[in-house]
């Protein structure tokens, strides 16, 4: 089944299928609000100021890019900080793990997760630890790097075990609260109604998609006041070496894209957006690992093959694939207003 396909015509749209199964998300949403409200009275509190970048949409909205850009953003206005991340499918996402410390990157993606170590490469200088277990992650970074002025925990609105000073809710402006349901009926991970005064809500606008319209911003301010606009766009298209590739290099080449995300239509979207044309795309599931014989021998018959940041590392371990492969880089603005907001909220807390 194309995972893709599913989403879109099941879970962001109202179906027959989506309405069979609306008594069992119903009875999921209810759940979710019990473990919001009675499952931990005491999170942990970190004595340095914690920032959430979560979603309530079960993926695809852009958080990771978010969560780069605002590391970035964070450090150039001269704060120290780091970043906390569940390391998905990685070896230490069970476990825990450094990832990257203030010198070098320390993981290789199969350790750390796809994204994990995407964003150590993104961010050099910036630590990053691996792990699921978040209150473990903290103390780690409060022991080694006591020196922080703040931890982004990405991926973590539904983690109820830390305690944040800022929570950070990005939706994507192509599919705001999808179909309004909750899981298996939709595409929320938990009803609209855990939003709170004090969340802010990023409208992410992906290449190619829609900027946030009137009824979500509406649906928003019933719930929080701050939202904040963030727009990405393709940027470039590296080689595994780091250099730049211009697009004129394509022209009547052979070129498909190989992707292993919860968005793709975004990804083709970006890449048609650098007036690329493509002859296939190979979409794959979420945190896809790259391991068929079969598939590496498909992808062998491309001159290039474009991939995302996210893919390239498990894409570039295979060696017969390394001259192929290019990866698109995405350029996320943040406005002046949100950072302004946000370094308002961090001190704040330090305070």
């Amino acid at each position: 089944m194309d995972t893709s396909h599913f989403v879109q015509n099941h879970l962001l749209a109202r179906s027959w299928l989506s309405n069979l199964l609306n008594p069992l998300g119903y009875l999921y949403g209810q759940a979710m609000l019990l473990r919001r409200k009675y499952l931990y009275p005491h999170p942990y509190h970190s004595r340095i100021p914690v920032i959430s970048i979560g979603n309530l949409c079960a993926g695809g909205s852009g958080k990771t890019p978010v969560s780069i850009a605002l590391c970035r953003a964070l450090e150039a206005r001269g704060l120290k900080v780091a970043v906390s991340h569940r390391g998905y499918k990685g070896d230490t996402e069970h476990g825990l793990g450094l990832v990257s410390d203030r010198a070098q990157v320390l993981m290789n993606a199969q350790k750390a997760g796809d994204e994990a170590f995407m964003i150590a490469s993104s961010l050099p200088g910036i630590p990053v630890v691996a792990g699921k277990k978040r209150v473990k992650a903290l103390r780690l970074l409060e022991n080694t790097f006591p020196d922080l002025d703040c931890i982004i925990m990405d991926d973590t609105f539904q983690h109820l075990k830390v305690s944040r000073n800022i929570d950070i809710v990005v939706f994507d402006t192509a599919i705001g609260f999808a179909n309004g349901r909750c899981l298996p009926a939709g595409y929320l991970r938990e009803p609209a109604r855990v939003l709170h005064e004090d969340v802010i809500a990023v409208f992410h606008q992906k290449p190619g998609g829609p900027p946030a319209d009137r009824n979500l911003r509406q649906t928003l301010l019933r719930y929080s006041p701050h939202f904040f606009n963030v727009v990405s766009s393709a940027d470039r298209l590296l080689d595994g070496a780091g250099n730049v590739v211009r697009t004129e290099a394509l022209a009547g080449k052979r070129v498909a894209l190989v992707s292993g995300i919860a968005a793709p239509e975004s990804f083709a979207a970006a890449v048609s957006g650098l007036g690329i044309r493509f002859q296939q795309h190979y979409k794959y599931p979420d945190h896809y690992h790259f391991q068929d014989s079969k598939e590496i021998s498909s992808l062998l018959t491309w001159d290039f093959l474009i991939c995302t940041a996210k893919d390239y590392a498990k894409l570039a371990v295979y060696k017969e694939l390394s001259d192929k492969l290019l990866i698109l880089t995405l350029d996320t603005r943040l406005s002046k207003e949100f950072i302004d907001f946000l370094l308002h909220r961090i001190n704040s807390a330090r305070s």
